[in-house]
Parts: structure tokens; sequence; C-alpha cells
């Protein structure tokens, strides 16, 4: 944006070049950040929705059987045009195949901070996610992080670990936290702690950490 202002002031501009858009009746608003999403599930959106336990019973079997390279990559340029549409110019994303999902940024020319899932999955490990930092450290668009699923899901060991990854390349550590009620009910056995203050105890909860979904914080 060179400037803003009535069309009357615009007379007086040198805007030579530039593309002039009358806004009269519109709103300008900086571009919506949308701090958390799994782009490329859109093919799985509405599945499940109204079921309990709809990750487990749903989501992870159709991943193992169904998500590819190819599918993240297709699935995420939809998903960054729905954003763009939306006036979303910066997201943040966990999910598979990271390296995909960050070629469709690129090509779409939409800001994310992306993390390559870290959770006991075929292709949810520690390594892939530190290679992906190392290959889109230095992109323009693209700015890498380290993402561990969930408290329930990756275990106190590799949540550490995970976070050392962060601290190692100064990104950011984002985690669902707080999701489901059996997560609680998990902590609260097991540890005699809510999630985040398991968290804190475990020493990840700083300025770079970003939690998702917080439904029962």
């Amino acid at each position: 944006i060179a400037d803003v202002g009535t069309g009357k002031e615009a007379e007086s501009w040198d805007l030579s070049g530039a593309a002039v858009i009358d806004g009269k009746g519109g709103i300008l608003i900086p571009g919506l950040i949308n701090t958390h999403c799994h782009v490329s599930m859109m093919p799985f959106r509405t599945l499940g929705d109204d079921c309990a336990d709809r990750l487990r019973r749903f989501l992870f079997p159709l991943e193992n059987d169904a998500m590819t390279r190819k599918l993240v990559y297709r699935a995420a340029k939809y998903g960054i045009c729905e954003m763009l549409l939306a006036g979303v110019t910066t997201f943040l994303d966990m999910y598979y195949f990271e390296d995909e999902v960050a070629k469709a940024c690129e090509e779409l020319g939409l800001r994310g901070f992306l993390g390559a899932t870290v959770i006991g999955q075929p292709y949810g490990g520690l390594e892939y996610a530190e290679e992906f930092i190392r290959q889109w450290n230095h992109s323009s668009l693209v700015r890498p992080l380290v993402a561990p699923h969930a408290t329930y899901s990756v275990s106190p060991e590799m949540l550490k670990k995970s976070f050392d990854l962060a601290e190692k390349y100064d990104t950011l550590y984002t985690i669902h936290v707080c999701e489901m009620e059996h997560e609680l009910k998990k902590f609260r056995t097991e540890y005699d702690r809510t999630p985040v203050e398991f968290l804190a105890d475990l020493g990840v909860l700083d300025r770079r950490t970003v939690a998702a979904h917080c439904v029962y914080m």
C-alpha cells in the first residue's frame, strides 16, 4: 500500500505505475492471521464431526490409509485459496509432509508458519521435523517451526526433545493443549496435573510456545 486517502487527496499523489483501488463503502483492515490449522486435512472436512473421540476413531485411520504427499500438496493449495479469498495473509499449520505445504505457500504467495507434526505415526518423526527446518529456514514466505502433536499423543521425553529443537533453531513451538475431556482425565489420573501444569513443569511453556484449541483451559 503506497498511500490511503480520499479521491480528492489522490489527485496530488505521484503514484505512477501503481494500481489505484476505489474502496468507497468498504473497510480496509490488516490481513487476517489464522493461528492454527491443518490445511491439508481439507479432504476430511465434516467426517465424523459429531462423534466422540473423532481423532482416534476416524482421522488417524484415514490419514494412515489415504494421506500421501500428492494429496497434502493439492489439499494445501485448495485450502490456501480459501484463506486468500477470506483475507487471510498468514497462517500457522501443523501436518505431515509439510514441505509440500511450503511449496504451495510459495506458489500462491501466502505466508506460512509451518511445522511438521511430531507424533508416533509412520511419517511424523523428529528427524523429518529438523530436516524441514533446515530446508526452509531461509524462505521469504515460509517460517518453519516445531510441532509436537499434543500432550496426550506424544511422550514427555519427545515433548522436551521437540522443545529443545525449537530452541536450537529459535523457532516457534506449537502443540494441542486441553483439547478433549479424556486428555484432562488422563493428566489428572497419571500426573495429578492439568495439561498446562504438566507442560509448565516440563519446561516447555515460554515466549515461543503457541498452544492450540485450549477448549478446557
